[in-house]
């Protein structure tokens, strides 16, 4: 159906996609765009209607979106590690700023709406989720595959040992070393 993004699952293989979209626009291939669009125009018109509640209003906002990444080269600003997350903020302000634009008189019940959806999208989510993928890129290039082979791939610690070359105790160790580090890490934040 779609590709898996690291906006989707944070796995090894969504990153992936998400890395490949950014290499690509940054190399001004327009296939990059197609990849992009596959990866996130179907999730960006849902989250615009929830501001909007007219689909064809949140496609066609979306759209120019997607017109403007490339022509206004708005994919100079994008990571990988956190594509989704500034795609739905940039729909989210296009969609305040396009009911701002109808005018001052529409119906509270209309801004309620508003308000409840920013209610429900909570941008700490999206800040603490940037903080655990800087920390787990800070462990050894070891800790850090076993970690992401165990929790993003569901691996098995003897599945991991076999790929590895290493005993299924060493992988234990790793993994409660690395979380170990994680958990005193993240605390602090």
């Amino acid at each position: 159906m779609y590709p898996k993004t690291g906006g989707e699952n944070g796995s090894d293989n969504g990153k992936n996609v998400d890395r490949q979209i950014c290499e690509m626009l940054r190399r001004h291939d327009q296939s990059g765009m197609k990849l992009l669009y596959d990866a996130y125009y179907r999730r960006l018109v849902l989250w615009a209607n929830t501001f909007l509640d007219d689909i064809a209003v949140a496609e066609d906002l979306v759209q120019e979106l997607f017109i403007d990444i490339w022509t206004k080269k708005i994919y100079l600003k994008f990571r990988y590690e956190v594509l989704f997350a500034f795609l739905r903020l940039i729909v989210r302000n296009r969609c305040l700023n396009r009911k701002n634009k109808r005018g001052v008189l529409y119906s509270a019940w209309e801004m309620e709406k508003v308000s409840l959806a920013l209610e429900h999208y909570d941008d700490s989510h999206d800040r603490i989720m940037e903080v655990v993928i800087r920390e787990i890129d800070s462990l050894s290039p070891r800790s850090r595959e076993i970690l992401r082979a165990v929790y993003l791939d569901g691996m098995k610690y003897r599945e991991v040992a076999e790929q590895y070359g290493i005993s299924e105790s060493t992988v234990k160790t790793l993994m409660s070393r690395a979380l170990d580090g994680l958990r005193d890490k993240l605390n602090r934040h």
